[in-house]
């Protein structure tokens, strides 16, 4: 090793200690010995984790990317310790505070959650309001809370956990009525194995089984916003590239799904930018290491439930 850049300390009471070959760590000492000049590869070695974890490495790839985990997370427990420090009254945000927060503070939460709920239904609209399910609910009044908590820190915070609640709405509501329903209604046209054969092989998955059953359709929760486009025969755009898929969507759409079905074509394909911006931009980056930043989480807000309020004029062009 050759200066002290290669050591790099993270939170205290984790319990890992990242070794190169050819050195010794004590346990007793936390100290680190190196027997010789040569380093190769990673090894991991188990401390009492007193003074937190160190990172001796000299692969500064692989440092960079070890940095960036362990940032990541001291970013994520950071506003974790925020939201839990605004609803409690004590501001003790230890381990077991967090435990029996819900407990202690219950009065307080539901009354929060009651204004959050006004708010979100007033800004999607009433209609829309009434087809969210409840999953979906609690994901957008926890985005909004979490959003108006960290706000006003007055440091660089990570709110990638307000873009992932949003997101997970996003897909809930919209994998439930493409996905789901379109399932439910072709099997009752065509049974189970038609819609086998109907389907694009993007939407089955593998079975133990063999022969005619060695595929399955997938089920709902291995569905994600980007399987949608080809259940409708669409690409990212908008565009139709699978004019057989494209036609059996659009049957079950003016049947089942759309308020206006007389605009069925313009309507469906003008959603899919709305999907595609939504998975790329809020629900696939904020669910990885990256940190979102409070523009971004605004932002996200903005396209999703205020001022663009895409997801509320999705709901008021469905049935249900």
């Amino acid at each position: 090793m050759s200066s002290k850049e290669d050591l790099v300390k993270g939170d205290q009471g984790l319990a890992s200690v990242i070794l190169p070959p050819n050195t010794v760590f004590d346990a007793k000492t936390e100290k680190i010995t190196m027997k010789k000049p040569q380093m190769k590869g990673v090894y991991n070695a188990l401390s009492g984790g007193r003074n937190g974890v160190q990172i001796v490495c000299t692969d500064k790839n692989l440092r960079t990317y070890l940095e960036k985990q362990i940032a990541a997370l001291k970013s994520r427990q950071a506003w974790m310790r925020t939201y839990i420090g605004k609803l409690s009254d004590t501001k003790n945000t230890s381990e077991e505070s967090m435990v029996l927060l819900p407990e202690n503070n219950a009065d307080k939460i539901r009354e929060a959650d009651s204004g959050y709920s006004k708010r979100i239904r007033s800004l999607l609209g009433k209609g829309a309001w009434n087809k969210l399910s409840e999953e979906s609910r609690i994901w957008l009044i926890s985005a909004m809370m979490v959003y108006d908590y960290m706000k006003d820190v007055d440091r660089a915070m990570d709110f990638s956990g307000v873009c992932v609640q949003i997101g997970k709405a996003c897909e809930y509501e919209l994998k439930r009525r493409i996905f789901s329903a379109f399932i439910e209604y072709e099997t009752s046209l065509y049974g189970e194995q038609g819609v086998l054969r109907n389907l694009p092989p993007e939407c089955l998955s593998k079975s133990d089984d063999k022969g005619p059953r060695a595929q399955k359709i997938l089920t709902e929760d291995k569905v994600t916003l980007g399987k949608l486009r080809y259940v409708m025969g669409l690409d990212d755009t908008g565009r139709i590239v699978n004019s057989s898929a494209w036609d059996e969507f659009r049957s079950f759409a003016e049947k089942k799904l759309l308020v206006h079905p007389e605009n069925s074509a313009k309507i469906l394909r003008s959603k899919m930018p709305v999907i595609t911006k939504t998975k790329d931009d809020y629900r696939t980056r904020s669910a990885h290491a990256e940190a979102v930043s409070i523009v971004d989480a605004r932002e996200c807000i903005e396209y999703v439930i205020t001022l663009s309020r895409k997801l509320g004029v999705l709901l008021d062009q469905y049935r249900f």
